[in-house]
């Protein structure tokens, strides 16, 4: 599968929100976006999940050459998944369409300038208020 990262601060926390989007195990297709933080106290790289005051609405569908695979609705959590039983296909034929409704204008800053900054080969965005979708 492919996955990105993006990592920023804010609230004194590190953040890193990551994407995936492939074949997974042998004859599932699917996607998933989890938000992830840690101390900014720890040295290492190492993100816990989000902590349940860390939720946020978030959907996710993934496509095949525009064909709905599967599809979540917004839903409060930290890390949103889905997958489809089907026959496998290239990675590079799948989008992940993704939104990510941020509990403050200053996050939703910090992760839309991680965005632009990491330039990530594919991915676009949107911002609607606190809502930032994204197509990869």
């Amino acid at each position: 599968f492919l996955t990105v990262r993006f990592k920023f601060e804010y609230a004194g926390m590190d953040w890193m929100i990551q994407f995936w989007k492939g074949i997974y195990f042998f004859n599932t297709t699917g996607g998933e976006v989890g938000v992830y933080n840690k101390p900014q106290s720890r040295p290492c790289e190492f993100y816990d999940c989000g902590r349940d005051e860390d939720q946020m609405p978030i959907s996710v569908t993934v496509l095949r050459n525009g064909e709905v695979i599967f599809r979540k609705p917004l839903e409060v959590c930290w890390w949103q998944t889905g997958f489809a039983l089907r026959e496998p296909c290239p990675k590079e034929e799948l989008t992940l369409q993704s939104t990510l409704v941020f509990p403050a204008e200053e996050m939703r800053t910090a992760f839309t300038q991680a965005m632009d900054a990491a330039a990530a080969e594919d991915f676009s965005y949107t911002v609607d208020g606190n809502a930032v979708s994204v197509v990869w």
